[in-house]
């Protein structure tokens, strides 16, 4: 799988925030624009929902956080299913406007994944081998271009 990043978190500051987020969903929609997805899968990106919704493609994501109030209320109106632990009760997620028959529990706990730089031609220094964590929480976008998850 080629991971590609794209966007930056903005700080701390609100409206740098805001302004990354703007930044995220203009690059993303002109990739996803190129790519033609069938099918968006997040963790519960915002920027992934605003722009599946806005280009007509559906959408699902994965949540182990309904505290992130302001992530929650971008994302969760604009999807069609949402898989979270089952551990999480649905009512966490449906006071943000999903209906609980569109979610779905699974029996794991979202970890995160460790890479090294090298695997994807992250470094261009090939005696560079850091290790970092990838958090799929912070994983913004992953596209289909088959469908056959939903009807």
């Amino acid at each position: 799988m080629k991971i590609m990043m794209i966007g930056k978190h903005g700080g701390s500051l609100k409206a740098d925030k805001l302004n990354a987020s703007l930044k995220r969903t203009l690059l993303l929609t002109d990739k996803v624009r190129r790519f033609k997805p069938d099918l968006t899968i997040s963790f519960c990106s915002p920027e992934a929902a605003r722009v599946s919704f806005g280009l007509g493609i559906r959408h699902i994501a994965f949540c182990d956080s309904p505290h992130a109030e302001a992530v929650m209320r971008l994302s969760i109106p604009l999807i069609q299913k949402l898989l979270i632990p089952w551990i999480i009760p649905k009512n966490e997620f449906t006071k943000y406007g999903i209906s609980a028959k569109n979610i779905i529990q699974y029996k794991a706990i979202d970890a995160s994944v460790i890479i090294r730089y090298n695997d994807y031609n992250i470094s261009s220094n090939p005696k560079q081998k850091k290790t970092f964590s990838l958090d799929w929480r912070r994983s913004r976008l992953h596209m289909y271009r088959k469908t056959g998850l939903m009807p």
